[in-house]
Order: structure tokens, then C-alpha cells, then sequence
């Protein structure tokens, strides 16, 4: 399993690294449509797959900002791919992408990301992954074709019906409410065994996500640019506050060694955002 995992990165690693030949232009409206620029022989070196898939802090921070500002979507890292070297170092990130309009569906895409040798970082494209299109056997059943042996690559999300469980699992627990007013169900899940998500939702499939993690970085995965940006405090947190007209749309803090992070598709008054705050620990 290990060996076909391995093997499936290296076809989209191969396949994409035409992507790389894209670099960030932003319009008016701060979003990015990627132009062709030339490629130096500087950036021609062959592409290293990662010993391991963790995101680390230091990749957060190079993640981080290359998206300072991005908007049109919100972007997650899942798994870090692997490296090239050039003058400085080529990224590529596994992650998940969910345009930012109400009931959008999520979906994986390749983010590329040039770290230079000032420490600065720059997105230079986001290609997106079609799983499908790397299943050798067509429409055959992998069952079929592998001789009774399925063959499938992990999936970085995996639900759980309790919280407790949730605890049992990754070794740390999160604390929030049973039921947020205004939303109907609720999924409960854990991010590539690391960070903990729990997902709201309304009857129009709008989302409030409320994460936890182990570290002190921005989990959120909201890459969105807000008029407003404020500081509160709740309990014993600071939090940083993001929204706009004077709403709440994201949340984050750190507290004891976690990271926290609140998101929601609608944005929320400062009171209710406070208050669900103050259920989460």
C-alpha cells in the first residue's frame, strides 16, 4: 500500500509540474489568474517527494505567506509533497480548496509555492487534482484488476461520532457546544491525525468549522481579505478577530500549546462570535 501511494504522488507530481510554469498576477479584484513566464534553467531540477507528509510550522509560515491576501477561497494544507531546488526552493502542497460562496463543495488541488532566499514566499500556482484521471484501470473495479486486492489512496479526513472519540484518537481533546443556534447537524472529524474539525451546518449546507491543533499557528484555512481585523479578549485569550461591516467571519487564538480557529460561511455578530468563543477549549 505504502509503494502505490508513493507511486500515485509521483504521477501527479510528474504530471504537474507544468504548473509550474504559472506565476501569480492579481487583478483588481484580488484574485489570481495565473500568465506564463519563462523557465530559467535554474529551475530545471528535479523534484524530491518529502520523507514525510507532515505540514510542519516552518512549512505553515512558508504557506502562510504566499497566501497573505489570497481570496475567492478558502485553501488547507493536507500534506506536504516534496521539493526542488532552485535559487531557493520550489514547495508542493497537498491541499484543499473550497470557493468561498455559500454550499460550495470542497476539493483537492496542488499548490505550488516559491520560497526565496530573502525568506520571502510566492504562490506561484494551484492546479487542480482530478484523482480520477491517474486510475490506470479505467472503469475497471480496482478489485477486478488487482487480483482481489483493492487498491486506494487514504483519506486525510476521518469521522468520528463523539468527541471522546475524537480524544482517544489523537490525544489531546477539544471542547465546544453540542448544537450552535441555527445550525441543524454536525460532522465530526480529525485532519491527518493531527488537527481536530468539528463542521456545522445549516439546512442551506453553510458551514462553521471549529478547529483544533496541537502548535501556534493560523489553522484557520481562511485566506480571505477582511476590512476589518481586531483583537479581544475572552476569558483568559487574546483573539484575533477578522470580518467585515463590523461581523465576524473568522476567529483565532492560541491557548496552552493548541491552536484554535473559528470560520463560518455566514458571517456572525460579535456577541454570538464571543460567545462560542468562550464554549471552546
Amino acid at each position: 500500500m505504502k509503494r502505490i501511494y508513493a507511486l500515485a504522488l509521483s504521477a501527479v507530481m510528474v504530471l504537474s509540474l507544468a504548473a509550474c510554469a504559472s506565476a501569480k498576477a492579481t487583478n483588481d479584484n484580488g484574485n489570481t489568474d495565473s500568465e506564463p513566464v519563462e523557465i530559467s534553467e535554474a529551475m530545471t531540477g528535479g523534484w524530491s517527494h518529502s520523507d514525510s507528509s507532515e505540514v510542519t510550522d516552518e512549512l505553515r509560515k512558508v504557506f502562510d505567506k504566499a497566501f497573505d491576501g489570497f481570496t475567492g477561497s478558502r485553501v488547507t494544507p493536507v500534506a506536504y509533497l516534496g521539493s526542488q531546488v532552485v535559487a531557493g526552493l520550489n514547495h508542493c502542497f497537498l491541499c484543499q480548496s473550497t470557493d468561498a460562496y455559500p454550499g460550495a463543495q470542497p476539493r483537492y488541488v496542488l499548490v505550488y509555492i516559491y520560497e526565496g532566499l530573502d525568506g520571502n514566499a510566492e504562490l506561484m500556482n494551484i492546479a487542480d487534482l482530478d484523482i480520477g484521471s491517474f486510475c490506470e484501470y479505467g472503469g475497471i473495479e480496482p478489485e477486478d484488476a488487482a487480483g482481489g486486492e483493492n487498491v486506494q489512496i487514504a483519506n486525510p479526513f476521518v469521522d468520528y461520532e463523539t468527541l471522546a472519540d475524537v480524544a482517544d484518537a489523537v490525544g489531546f481533546e477539544l471542547t465546544a457546544p453540542e448544537t450552535v443556534e441555527g445550525y441543524s447537524d454536525k460532522l465530526i472529524q480529525v485532519m491527518s491525525n493531527s488537527m481536530i474539525q468539528i463542521t456545522y451546518l445549516d439546512d442551506n449546507d453553510n458551514r462553521l468549522f471549529v478547529r483544533k491543533e496541537a502548535g501556534n499557528a493560523d489553522i484557520s484555512g481562511d485566506y480571505n481579505s477582511y476590512t476589518e481585523e481586531n483583537t479581544i479578549t475572552v476569558g483568559e485569550c487574546s483573539v484575533t478577530i477578522k470580518g467585515n461591516d463590523s461581523t465576524v467571519s473568522t476567529a483565532i487564538w492560541t491557548n496552552d500549546g493548541y491552536s484554535y480557529a473559528v470560520s463560518a460561511d455566514l458571517p456572525m455578530s460579535l456577541d454570538a462570535m464571543t460567545a462560542l468563543i468562550a464554549q471552546i477549549g
